[in-house]
């Protein structure tokens, strides 16, 4: 029951989108709690490079969130461009082995996921924080400049994941992991019924000895 239901919830595409959410929202409550009460000096180098005016996070945070936005959907759109190419070129069959990708769910969920942080920490960038100073946008630009890496890195992805040649090893790997797991749970079955056999056979020797043993008293 707990093997299918790790199964399933692998299989569904949705898990890892909304794990990499919760850690971005989780991420933004805490920079916004750092911006409003921390008391930051700026001097050293180091936070006069993390730490910026309020004016002007909020100018970043402006620019890069539509960024984001655009960034995830055009991901969504090559991600519903290759699923059509897979049924329409191979087989309905393979579309699975897409959607499921590790690569491929996480890399859109960062980018949800560093959309949904630049928003929030949006919403709470008032004039009226506490503090002058505040790390939020660089986060942001941190968040920005990796999801450039990578979306150059889901292009090369998608471009190696199509090719016929990987298709067939994977789904070579695939069955090869399926029928090592079927060998696996029939070795489990003979184990236990091997287990099963031997404890009648201890309580039939037991029945008999105790049988013996009242018919000498």
């Amino acid at each position: 029951m707990i093997l299918k239901l790790l199964l399933k919830i692998r299989h569904n595409i949705w898990i890892i989108p909304s794990i990499y959410s919760v850690i971005s929202i989780i991420l933004a409550l805490i920079v916004i709690y750092i911006d409003s009460t921390i008391d930051v000096k700026r001097d050293s180098l180091i936070m006069n490079l993390l730490f910026t005016e309020v004016d002007l996070a909020r100018t970043i945070l402006v620019s890069i969130a539509p960024s984001l936005l655009t960034m995830t959907t055009f991901t969504f759109s090559i991600i519903m461009v290759v699923l059509t190419t897979y049924s329409s070129q191979y087989s309905p069959r393979t579309l699975p082995t897409f959607m499921t990708d590790r690569i491929t769910m996480r890399i859109l969920a960062f980018f949800m996921g560093s959309f949904i942080y630049s928003v929030i920490t949006l919403l709470f960038m008032k004039r009226s924080i506490s503090e002058p100073y505040v790390v939020s946008a660089t986060i942001c630009i941190l968040l920005a400049i990796v999801c450039l890496a990578f979306f150059a890195f889901f292009i090369h992805h998608v471009g190696t994941f199509i090719q016929v040649s990987k298709l067939v090893e994977r789904l070579t790997n695939e069955g090869l992991e399926v029928l090592d797991d079927l060998s696996k749970m029939e070795k489990q079955k003979r184990m236990r019924i091997e287990d099963l056999h031997f404890l009648i056979h201890i309580t039939m020797v037991s029945l008999l000895h105790q049988k013996h043993m009242d018919i000498l008293n």
